[in-house]
């Protein structure tokens, strides 16, 4: 597997524009929100990582001149061989299962490639959550009858050790017919998850104890940042929008309507609707939701994240950014994010 190019910590480097995140990594199979940078596998097969302290969109490649085209360059090849990307506190994750699934880590210069482990699992569905030297994510095992018809889907939850590779169950193998869990996101030791086979519970996992708590179910739609948990229930034969706080152990009704959580932070709070009352985008202030935009198509942006004043996200299938205080009017155009040199990149960081 090819190597990436990236930035490390050295002296000079210059201070933080603002304290990112806590200790937790959440990864789809396509991107990664890291407390430092987004990583990013793009549609046409490049990985690349916009960097919060430079504003700057880097490949993970520093052969100089690269068209970044062709196998030859980390990013492309990367890009070929991975079913999942992940980045972790310096470090980027891969999984390749062309021969088996094997788990990689590199650093972000390309440097110190290491197998950690090869597993008896498929582990390309869903995302991955990377906290305190570990990644929890969801087998996905298909399973077929003789003759060769699908017969439903192995599932069980794992944690992966980031030093040594060993795996260990913390949900046993149940057999479904699809993978089974949802990940939303651990905050102060706790995982959280959508049970899938059970009534779609909102269930609670504190990773010290293994002690499992069911919180809601019945919840179909489910987002957790920065301690607040949103999340879309079938209730009364029709749905409604909650959010719990998990420091305050406490649960607020919002609205009614079948809702897709976009983002939800301290400063931004924005929800897709799509039901028969009402559709498009919608912001919560004021203890309301205000109308912001309506649907428009396939290439919507989509919100991965917020950085300072700007939403980062996927435009076209294409990393992008928007104000957010253009977002907010209802009127924007995307900005599509250009790759910069990784070794021009590298000496504004250290200049």
């Amino acid at each position: 597997m090819a190597c990436f190019a990236g930035c490390k910590e050295e002296p000079g480097k210059k201070e933080r524009k603002e304290e990112i995140g806590q200790n937790v990594t959440i990864c789809e199979s396509n991107y990664c929100i890291g407390e430092d940078g987004v990583l990013v596998l793009e549609n046409g097969g490049l990985v690349a990582f916009y960097d919060y302290q430079i504003e700057e969109y880097l490949p993970f490649c520093s052969k100089p001149n690269c068209k970044h085209q062709t196998e030859e360059c980390g990013a492309v090849a990367l890009a070929a061989g991975t079913d999942w990307i992940g980045y972790h506190k310096g470090a980027v994750y891969y999984c390749d299962s062309r021969s088996g699934t094997k788990l990689y880590t590199a650093d972000l210069d390309g440097e110190n490639v290491k197998q950690l482990g090869t597993y008896d699992h498929q582990m390309s569905w869903g995302k991955k959550i990377f906290y305190d030297g570990h990644v929890y994510l969801v087998t996905n095992n298909n399973r077929f009858e003789e003759d060769g018809s699908y017969q439903g889907v192995q599932t069980e939850l794992l944690e992966i050790d980031l030093e040594n590779g060993e795996a260990r169950t913390l949900i046993e193998a149940r057999e479904y017919t699809r993978p089974g869990y949802d990940l939303l996101g651990i905050f102060e030791g706790k995982l959280y998850y959508v049970d899938r086979i059970d009534s779609n519970c909102l269930m609670e996992l504190n990773l010290q104890t293994g002690e499992t708590e069911k919180l809601k179910k019945d919840v179909y739609n489910a987002k957790l940042e920065k301690g607040n948990l949103v999340y879309c229930v079938a209730e009364n034969q029709g749905m409604s929008v909650y959010e719990r706080g998990l420091a305050e152990r406490s649960e607020q009704f919002l609205s009614k309507g079948t809702a897709y959580i976009d983002i939800w932070d301290d400063r931004t709070k924005i929800v897709s609707f799509d039901d028969e009352e009402r559709s498009g985008f919608y912001q919560w202030k004021e203890d309301d939701f205000y109308y912001i935009s309506p649907f428009k198509n396939e290439n919507e942006f989509l919100i991965l994240t917020r950085y300072g004043e700007y939403f980062l996200g996927m435009y076209r299938q294409k990393f992008s950014r928007v104000l957010v205080s253009d977002y907010l009017d209802g009127e924007f155009e995307p900005e599509r994010l250009e790759i910069t040199e990784y070794l021009k990149a590298r000496e504004t960081l250290f200049a």
